[in-house]
C-alpha cells in the first residue's frame, strides 16, 4: 500500500503543534538553570553593592563580586540563610563598615579574600581595619570557626563563569516570543497565559505604555484612566508554571511605582523579572512602590538596579549593582517546578527530525511519480 505524498503532509502537519515543546524544554531549561545557579542567596551583585539606611536584618545568603558598603547606624545582617557548600556571605572586593556595625553569620561561612583586620580565633570575629566586625560564631558550620580571608577551600565557583551563565539566561529569556498578555482589570494588573497551564509563560511589560500608574494595556497610545489605572499587583502561579516577565524600557524609571503587591509567597517563588540593558534599561532600574514590597526575583546582571526608599524585598536579587536603601532584604528563594531540567529532553528536539523527514519523504516520493 502506496503512502500518498498528500498523506505524508498531514502526518507531517500532525507533528508541528508539538514542535513548540523544544522552545517550552529550553524556556524550562534556562529556569532550572538560574534556579541552580543562584540558589540560597538573597543578593547577588556582579559589581559593588551598597546598603544604607534603617534596613534591618537580612535574609538569604550574599555574594558581592565588586565592594560592599554599609551604612546607617549600628543595623546587623544576621539572618542570613545557608547556601550549601558555597559561602553564606561573599565579598570579592573590599568590605566596608562603620562605627560598631557588626554583620553576624548565623549559618553557613564567610568568605572574604580581600578584607583587611584581625582575625580573632577564639572569639570568631574579625575585625575590619576601616571599622566595623564579622562575627561567625553563631554558625555550626565547621568553615564558620576559620579566618574569612582564607577560609579553606574559598568560593567553590567561577565568578567570571556565573556571570556569563546568568548573562547567557537572561538573554535567553528575553529573546523567547510572549506567550502571555497583561492586562488591567478593576485597577488590577491581569496575566493572562492563553490556556497555558504548566511550563514557562512569558509576559512582557513595557515601561513606555506607562503614565504614571495607567499603563496602556492594548497599545492605542490613549491613557485611559478609568479603564487601564493600575493601583494593585498580584498573581496567582499554578504549580506546574513560572512566569517569566520580561521588563523593557524602564531605564531610569522605578518598576511597578505607585502600585501595591500583595502576591503570596508561593507565587513569589516561581515570579520571575527579568531585564537587560539592551531593552531600554540602560539607566538605573529601581524596583517598587515607596515603602511598600517588591515580590518576586530579579535578574538583572548587566543592569543597575536598586529599591525604593523603605521598600522591602521579597525574593531574589541578582543584579548588575545593587544599591539598597530602609525596608529588609526578605529571603524567597526562587523555586523551578521538580519537572524543569538543566539539560533538555533528547527526545524533544527528536520532533524537528521527524516532522522533517515527513515532509521530505512526501516531496520525495511526488517528484518520482511527476519523471
Amino acid at each position: 500500500m502506496r503512502t500518498s505524498p498528500y498523506m505524508a503532509f498531514l502526518a507531517a502537519l500532525a507533528i508541528i503543534p508539538f514542535l513548540g515543546a523544544p522552545v517550552q524544554a529550553g524556556l524550562e531549561q534556562q529556569i532550572a538553570t538560574f534556579d541552580q545557579l543562584t540558589s540560597g542567596y538573597g543578593v547577588m551583585t556582579m559589581g559593588n553593592a551598597t546598603v544604607g539606611g534603617n534596613y534591618g536584618d537580612t535574609q538569604g545568603g550574599i555574594a558581592v563580586g565588586g565592594n560592599l558598603t554599609i551604612s546607617g547606624g549600628d543595623s546587623q545582617w544576621a539572618e542570613h540563610s545557608s547556601a550549601g557548600s558555597k559561602p553564606t556571605f561573599y565579598v570579592a572586593g573590599q568590605l566596608n563598615l562603620t562605627g560598631n556595625q557588626e554583620i553576624r553569620i548565623k549559618n553557613g561561612y564567610a568568605y572574604l579574600p580581600n578584607a583587611t583586620g584581625t582575625w580573632n580565633a577564639a572569639d570568631k570575629r574579625l575585625t575590619l581595619s576601616s571599622g566595623g566586625k564579622v562575627y561567625t560564631g553563631g554558625s555550626s558550620d565547621p568553615l564558620a570557626g576559620t579566618d574569612p580571608r582564607s577560609t579553606s577551600g574559598g568560593a567553590p565557583w567561577n565568578w567570571a563563569a556565573l556571570n556569563s551563565s546568568l548573562v547567557n539566561v537572561s538573554n535567553a529569556l528575553a529573546a523567547a516570543s510572549s506567550t502571555g498578555t497583561i492586562g488591567v482589570s478593576g485597577q488590577n494588573m491581569t496575566f493572562n497565559t492563553n490556556g497555558q497551564t504548566s511550563g514557562v509563560a512569558v509576559f512582557t511589560l513595557d515601561g513606555s505604555k506607562f503614565q504614571g500608574t495607567i499603563y496602556d494595556a492594548n497599545g492605542d497610545g490613549v491613557f485611559d484612566q478609568n479603564n487601564e489605572r493600575i493601583s494593585n499587583f498580584a498573581v496567582n502561579i499554578p504549580a506546574d508554571m513560572v512566569y517569566v516577565i520580561n521588563v523593557v524600557n524602564f531605564g531610569g524609571k522605578t518598576l511597578l511605582d505607585g502600585i501595591n503587591t500583595n502576591t503570596d509567597t508561593d507565587s513569589n517563588s516561581r515570579l520571575l523579572w527579568n531585564i537587560i540593558p539592551s531593552n531600554g534599561n540602560t539607566g538605573t532600574v529601581t524596583l517598587g512602590k515607596d515603602g511598600s514590597t517588591f515580590n518576586g526575583s530579579v535578574l538583572a546582571p548587566l543592569v543597575d538596579v536598586k529599591n525604593n526608599n523603605g521598600t522591602a524585598t521579597n525574593g531574589q536579587i541578582i543584579a548588575g549593582s545593587y544599591t539598597h536603601n530602609g525596608g529588609e532584604l526578605h529571603y524567597t528563594e526562587f523555586s523551578a517546578p521538580v519537572s524543569f531540567s538543566a539539560v533538555p529532553e533528547p527526545g524533544t528536539w527528536g520532533l524537528f527530525g521527524i516532522a522533517g523527514c515527513a515532509v521530505m519523504m512526501a516531496m520525495r516520493r511526488n517528484r518520482r511519480r511527476r519523471a
